[in-house]
């Protein structure tokens, strides 16, 4: 009964928002064919139906749960969503694949525009995946990474250090809007933002009040969007707190385990 409800509120919210889209970014943790069961992407997919656009982080060997979760999005919900995924990055031990799902009627991708980043320094584990999109009259450039947790936060913060330069190798192509999104592994008032913070007022949408993780209540997710644009929803940040809205407290566990760790974490964004 919970599942259906919920199932109607998605769908009541897509159609009250129809002038917005909201954008979202999500570890889902370890979101691959061979770790997920039918059960376990039914309730993933209540989850990604209150979004039009999601950044999804940690898909560890293949995309085939994704293609799962795109018929159940179309099954259940009769919502069509595509996506763009980037092959395995990071080192040997260390890979991850990246993804952009995304609501087919309400978002184009701009054919040509996805690559990863040309991480000739070397700064990042798992360099940052990027690509073009138009909703309505937004065109944006988004950026989505998985930094590595490291040893005492000095591994992200060398790398968070380094999206100054993500985001002027964006610019540099195009004077789209850009966003940088995913899973940080810091806070976003650690010192290392400071950076890129000092580049075109970059500032955080989601504030530092609901915890992104579940277990040990940290603030890593976030979407980092230039100030000066007029369609990002100043102060529509939002944490979705999947593990409280289906789950008991009891199941916490339960919750990490089958869904995942992470909260996803959004913002509206004006299209019209």
């Amino acid at each position: 009964m919970k599942k259906v409800l919920l199932i109607l509120f998605v769908l009541f919210s897509t159609t009250i928002f129809a002038e917005t889209i909201s954008l979202a970014s999500w570890n889902i943790r370890n979101v691959s064919s061979n770790s997920r069961s039918d059960a376990e992407l039914g309730i993933i997919s209540v989850v990604l139906a209150r979004y039009d656009f999601i950044a999804i982080q940690e898909i560890r060997t293949d995309t085939k749960a994704l293609d799962r979760l795109v018929k159940i999005l179309k099954d259940d919900f009769r919502l069509d969503y595509s996506y763009i995924a980037s092959k395995k990055i990071g080192n040997s031990s260390r890979t991850e694949i990246y993804a952009f799902l995304y609501r087919t009627d309400l978002v184009k991708y701009t054919e040509g525009s996805a690559f990863v980043y040309s991480d000739v320094n070397d700064d990042f584990i798992r360099e940052p995946y990027c690509a073009a999109f138009l909703a309505g009259r937004f065109d944006f450039s988004i950026c989505t990474i998985h930094t590595e947790f490291g040893d005492g936060k000095t591994e992200p913060r060398e790398e968070v250090r380094a999206l100054d330069d993500v985001y002027r190798a964006i610019t540099k192509e195009s004077r789209r809007d850009v966003l940088i999104v995913g899973d940080f592994n810091l806070p976003a008032n650690d010192d290392a933002w400071n950076d890129i913070e000092s580049l075109d007022n970059f500032e955080p949408a989601i504030p530092l009040h609901t915890p992104t993780t579940i277990a040990d209540k940290s603030f890593y997710d976030n979407i980092w969007y230039t100030k000066y644009s007029d369609e990002v929803q100043k102060e529509s940040g939002a944490v979705f707190e999947f593990d409280e809205m289906i789950y008991t407290p009891a199941m916490r566990k339960e919750a990490s385990r089958q869904v995942s760790d992470h909260r996803p974490v959004s913002v509206e964004i004006k299209i019209d």
